[in-house]
């Protein structure tokens, strides 16, 4: 089930304090998927999670990369949009979302922990669309890794879990398109590759000004 975290209410009572688990979930695995009941909202607290949105026609949209401190399954109806999967071993707190919602009215605590919770999904909407503004595989790729780097705190160095496939599918372009950037990219001195899943920054500047700086400076991941 997971370790046991207490989040009191102002009367300190157990009974009516919002309970959070910490939970593992391995590589790989759903943490929820499209259509169920949104009764818990998340935070990561290590690891890389992907959502997708299944299609009526059967395919599949990949619409989030999440991160470390990023908040998940912040949903406004009952149900969930999309599924959430693990890239990585993923380690998540876990809030049952009406005891979040009824304590935050009484708990200065809560409150703050709630409206952390929506910023931090609406900074990510905020970076989805800029992202999605940018018209050539060019601009989108610089400004995903960008964006994945500053998500990363990677100084310079991006780990990239996902899949080419993946990205491809994240940025609306073919995987052909996304693998022929990255070698403009590093033909051009701006990133050197140590494997598909490492990349180091090697000229910040010439990918800000390709990404024109769309991307917010805020602290902002994806959301659901």
């Amino acid at each position: 089930m997971g370790e046991l975290i207490i989040l009191p209410n102002g009367a300190a009572s157990r009974n009516g304090a919002c309970e959070a688990a910490r939970v593992t979930i391995p590589r790989g695995a759903a943490i929820f998927c499209q259509d169920e009941d949104a009764d818990a909202w998340f935070e990561i607290e290590s690891g890389v999670v992907r959502t997708s949105h299944l299609n009526r026609d059967g395919r599949r949209q990949l619409t989030g990369f999440f991160f470390d401190g990023d908040a998940l399954g912040v949903e406004n109806g009952r149900r969930h949009r999309v599924t959430a999967e693990a890239v990585t071993e993923t380690v998540l707190i876990r809030w049952p979302r009406r005891r979040l919602e009824a304590a935050a009215g009484d708990d200065p605590t809560a409150n703050a922990r709630l409206r952390d919770m929506l910023g931090r999904a609406l900074a990510a909407a905020e970076a989805r669309i800029l992202l999605f503004g940018l018209r050539t595989a060019a601009e989108r790729l610089a400004g995903f890794l960008l964006w994945t780097e500053r998500r990363e705190a990677g100084a310079g160095r991006v780990r990239l879990p996902m899949s080419r496939y993946d990205i491809a599918d994240y940025l609306g372009l073919t995987v052909e398109t996304v693998s022929r950037t990255f070698t403009e990219f590093t033909r051009n001195g701006w990133i050197g590759l140590n494997g598909p899943h490492d990349v180091a920054i090697l000229n910040r500047q010439a990918l800000a000004d390709l990404s024109d700086g769309a991307l917010p400076d805020d602290d902002g991941g994806d959301a659901a």
